[in-house]
């Protein structure tokens, strides 16, 4: 018997390749490796382990190291997370002014009202009956990087290397970001707190901010003893996740910024992970945050 193709054969046989074509090119895209972020941008090379020491540098070219028993109990290290969606990695803040003492701290308290006790360095050397604050300081730009550790139960440790720059001399964010110019001083500081279940986020400094980048030349040196709490959440965003978040101190540099509260120095903490490998040596060049600002997609 004597088969004859049917003249439709072909059209029909080159339409079911596109159909296979297009159908295998679908389960590729949906077997393919989910963006990283929400912006679109695809997921990157995973980076080493986060680094174990990090390299900070006086303004006097010394150089420090702050390794990682000194930010998590040698104990804990076994728990922490390194999973997509944990918190440990290398966090940079946006660019924030803080703005001079207000004209009420100028008239009080007194330096005699520094209580008895206090850490040594943290009363101002002044008389007692001038007063405890000077008014003449410009508002002063402030950048944040964290190296941020979360174990598996929630537990939050952190290295917090913190940079100043004077307004007088950079007027705005696009002045400062034009000339990325060395800090006019800074300093770092441990913290340790705890990310719930809900994303709620709470640290606290240690007592005693350490000086790393010096001031009028000094070098190293201790500064007032702030403990700054820092309360937030972690929300999703067009940059990825980020931590948005305020800070608070609670000793007498609080009144400063409002006289009658020890509690109410507040200013704005918005961390975003950098999405670059980071190294020991590189990790406070991690200073000026991306110029692409942080839009809430909704809680996480």
């Amino acid at each position: 018997m004597e088969f004859i193709e049917s003249p439709h054969r072909g059209p029909l046989r080159q339409a079911c390749g596109c159909w296979l074509a297009l159908l295998a090119a679908l389960f590729v895209s949906i077997a393919a490796p989910a963006f990283a972020d929400d912006d679109g941008r695809p997921e990157k090379p995973l980076c080493g382990p986060m680094p174990t020491e990090f390299v900070l540098t006086t303004d006097l070219g010394t150089r420090s190291v702050v390794t990682l028993d000194e930010i998590v109990p040698e104990s804990l290290q076994g728990m922490i997370r390194t999973d997509r969606d944990s918190l440990t990695g290398i966090w940079i803040s946006d660019l924030d002014l803080w703005t001079p003492a207000s004209s009420a701290a100028c008239e009080k308290p007194k330096a005699s009202d520094c209580p008895a006790g206090a850490l040594e360095g943290a009363c101002p050397e002044r008389p007692a009956t001038e007063n405890a604050y000077s008014c003449t300081a410009s508002p002063t730009w402030v950048n944040n990087t964290f190296a941020l550790y979360e174990l598996e139960t929630g537990s939050l440790y952190a290295l917090n290397l913190w940079r100043v720059w004077l307004q007088a001399s950079y007027p705005d964010v696009e002045a400062l970001r034009a000339l990325r110019p060395p800090v006019d001083y800074g300093g770092y500081s441990l913290e340790n707190g705890v990310r719930n279940l809900d994303n709620k986020v709470y640290m606290i400094s240690s007592m005693g901010e350490f000086e790393t980048q010096g001031t009028g030349g000094q070098g190293l040196s201790i500064q007032l003893g702030n403990k700054i709490s820092m309360a937030g959440e972690v929300y999703r965003s067009n940059v990825g996740p980020v931590i948005i978040s305020e800070s608070r101190t609670s000793t007498a540099a609080s009144l400063i910024y409002h006289p009658t509260s020890p509690n109410q120095a507040v200013w704005k903490v918005n961390l975003r992970r950098v999405k670059k490998c980071v190294t020991a040596e590189t990790f406070e060049q991690q200073i000026f945050p991306p110029r692409k600002k942080i839009r809430l997609k909704g809680r996480r």
